[in-house]
C-alpha cells in the first residue's frame, strides 16, 4: 500500500487519547445503533487519497498534529497549569488546530460539495454560458478547500476565551469522527435557533481531549463561567451527558470511547441525542428589490444548519442583562442587516477577508508549533 494512501481526517494521534492501550478503543455507530468493541484506532476516520496522491500535505499535517497532541497531553497531565492557558502561542495553536479539525471532517467536505453545486444552480439562472467545472470537482479539491478554510477562519476565533473543563464524574467524555463542536446557546434561546458560524455572537466551541478533560472556547461578552476562572473543576453527570450528546448529534457516523464499561451509558446517549442529527447545507439567494433574473443584483448566502439539543450546562450561564445590549432589537427592520447584527467582531471578519489572510495564518501555524 502506498505510504500516504490512507488519509485521516481526524488524526490517529488524537484518537489514541481515548484508547487505553494506544491501539484499540470502542465505538457506537450512530446510524445503525451498533456497538463495536476493540476496534483498531488506526482504521478510523480515514479515506483513500483524501488530499490527493502527493505526500507533502499529509507530511505537513502530520507534523502539526504531532506538535498539537504533545500540547494536549501536557494539558491532560495537568489541566490546572495556568501557564498553559496564559501562553499566547498556545492559544493561537489551539484555535488554529481546532478550526482546521472542524473544517476537514468528511461531512464538512461533503457539505462543501453540496454548497458548490447549489451555488452553481443559482448561477445558471443568472449567467448564461457559466463555467460549471466546480460542480465536477473531485473530493480532493473540496478537501483542500476545507483545509484552507480551517486556516483562514482561525482569525475569527481570536476574540474567544479559552477554558479547560475537568471531568471527575463517573460518566466519561467520548469523542467522534467530528470531534470539534460549535454551538450557540444565545441563538438557541434568543434568536430563533438560526444557523450560525465561527464569526457569530454567542459562539461556543467544545473539544474533548481525553475521557476526563475538554477544551472549551466561548464568547466572553455573553457567557459567564460559574467557576469564575479559567479552569472548571466541578461538573455534573448531566453536563457530561449533554457534552457527549453533542458528539452524537454532530458526528458523521461513529462515536468513540475508552472503557467498555461505558457501553450502556454511551448507548443511552446515542438513543437520546441521535434524533437531533440534522446537519444541512444550503444556499440562499437574497434578491435585491426590483431585480429580475435578467437584470439586477442579488446576494448569495451559504448556510450550514447545525443541530440544537436544548443545551443546559451547570457551569455556564448567559449574562441576561447583556443580551439586549449585545444583539439589539431583533429581528431588525431590514432583513439584510441580520447577518451584520449577529457578527461578533466585524473588525476580525474584515481582516479575515483580506487577500493576505492565508499567508499570515500559515506563518502563524508554523510559529506556534511546540517543539
Amino acid at each position: 500500500m502506498p505510504e500516504y494512501k490512507k488519509a485521516h481526517f481526524v488524526p490517529v494521534s488524537y484518537l489514541k487519547l481515548f484508547s487505553g492501550n494506544q491501539v484499540t478503543f470502542h465505538s457506537y455507530n450512530v446510524d445503525r445503533n451498533v456497538f463495536m468493541a476493540n476496534i483498531a484506532v488506526a482504521n478510523q476516520c480515514q479515506k483513500d487519497y483524501l488530499y490527493g496522491k502527493e505526500k507533502e500535505i499529509e507530511e505537513l499535517l502530520g507534523k502539526q498534529e504531532e506538535s498539537f497532541v504533545r500540547l494536549l497531553k501536557a494539558i491532560n497531565q495537568d489541566p490546572s497549569k495556568s501557564s498553559i492557558l496564559s501562553d499566547d502561542n498556545v492559544f493561537l495553536q489551539i484555535i488554529t488546530m481546532l478550526n482546521l479539525q472542524y473544517t476537514r471532517t468528511l461531512d464538512n467536505i461533503r457539505n462543501q460539495s453540496v454548497l458548490k453545486n447549489e451555488f452553481r444552480k443559482i448561477k445558471e439562472k443568472r449567467i448564461k454560458n457559466h463555467d460549471d467545472a466546480i460542480s465536477d470537482a473531485p473530493i480532493q479539491l473540496h478537501s483542500l478547500k476545507a483545509l484552507m478554510d480551517g486556516i483562514e477562519c482561525a482569525v475569527l476565533a481570536l476574540d474567544l476565551k479559552l477554558t479547560i473543563i475537568q471531568n471527575d464524574s463517573d460518566t466519561k467524555f467520548i469523542t467522534s469522527d467530528a470531534p470539534v463542536i460549535i454551538y450557540n446557546l444565545l441563538f438557541e434561546k434568543y434568536l430563533e435557533k438560526r444557523a450560525f458560524g465561527i464569526a457569530s455572537k454567542g459562539l461556543l466551541v467544545f473539544y474533548p481531549i481525553s475521557p476526563n478533560v475538554l477544551i472549551m472556547l466561548y464568547d466572553p461578552n455573553i457567557y459567564l463561567l460559574e467557576a469564575g476562572n479559567e479552569i472548571v473543576e466541578k461538573i455534573t453527570t448531566d453536563d457530561v451527558e449533554f457534552l457527549n450528546g453533542l458528539q452524537v448529534a454532530n458526528c458523521s457516523n461513529n462515536v468513540y470511547f475508552r472503557d467498555e464499561s461505558e457501553k450502556l451509558k454511551v448507548g443511552e446517549i446515542v438513543k437520546r441525542f441521535s434524533k437531533n442529527r440534522v446537519i444541512k447545507a444550503k444556499v440562499e439567494e437574497i434578491i435585491t428589490p426590483g431585480s429580475t433574473p435578467e437584470k439586477g443584483s442579488s446576494k448569495i448566502k451559504t448556510v450550514l444548519e447545525k443541530p440544537y439539543v436544548d443545551l443546559d450546562l451547570s457551569f455556564l450561564r448567559i449574562l441576561e442583562n447583556k443580551v439586549k445590549e449585545y444583539i439589539g432589537d431583533f429581528p431588525p427592520e431590514n432583513p439584510e442587516e441580520i447577518t451584520q447584527t449577529l457578527v461578533r467582531n466585524q473588525e476580525l471578519l474584515d481582516y479575515q477577508n483580506k487577500k493576505q489572510k492565508v499567508q499570515l495564518l500559515m506563518s502563524l501555524l508554523k510559529e506556534t508549533s511546540l517543539e
